[in-house]
């Protein structure tokens, strides 16, 4: 790994685990969060804690271990979780949908339907080789992959159907993150959009 036999950097600002591990960044480890999840086998984790607290870091992290698309990476190299081999036939085994609402910020409801379009159609060009796949529903594909905007219930579904599609390609379940799930409604508060 990068970093090694030189002196580490605090990663100010830094929310990438990825970068953490390869950038020579300290690092303190609750990798062991991982096993949490793996053992409670919950379908659905919910982490509240306050601004600047390491949430979006953990989440880069969670996407690290589980997303097959990291298969054979080093980041967990002298890890706690190594320690839990109970964890390790998930490692790298999952497709992973990230959502992250940061940017999701607008003036009234219409602005932010256009700006949650926009991401979806992002999250979706990164999983653009469902679209041309025979393991895929051809109805599902031609729906959500279609050249024009998502209308309201295609938005709506959006996230269902991406998931439906991988679990058809990949045989597993995706897992979905959702990064600053609470800024759209923060950002909505005390306006006449807010519902």
């Amino acid at each position: 790994m990068k970093g090694e036999g030189r002196s580490l950097a605090i990663p100010g600002g830094v929310d990438d685990f990825r970068e953490i591990r390869e950038g020579g960044y300290y690092f303190v480890d609750k990798s062991e969060l991982v096993s949490d999840i793996v053992n409670d086998r919950s379908k659905v984790f919910l982490f509240t804690r306050p601004r600047r607290f390491g949430k979006s870091l953990n989440l880069s992290m969670i996407d690290a271990f589980f997303n097959l698309e990291y298969k054979g990476n080093k980041w967990f190299d002298g890890l706690k979780v190594n320690s839990h081999p109970e964890v390790e036939e998930h490692r790298n085994a999952y497709p992973v949908i990230s959502l992250c609402m940061k940017d999701l910020v607008a003036d009234d409801v219409e602005g932010f339907n256009g700006r949650l379009k926009l991401m979806l159609k992002s999250v979706y060009r990164g999983f653009k080789y469902l679209r041309d796949s025979d393991l895929v529903d051809e109805d599902l594909r031609r729906e959500y992959f279609s050249a024009g905007d998502l209308s309201d219930m295609q938005m709506e579904r959006s996230v269902i159907a991406l998931c439906q599609m991988l679990e058809q390609y990949h045989g597993v379940k995706p897992i979905v993150l959702i990064d600053e799930y609470d800024n759209p409604i923060n950002n909505a508060f005390n306006r006449d959009f807010y519902a």
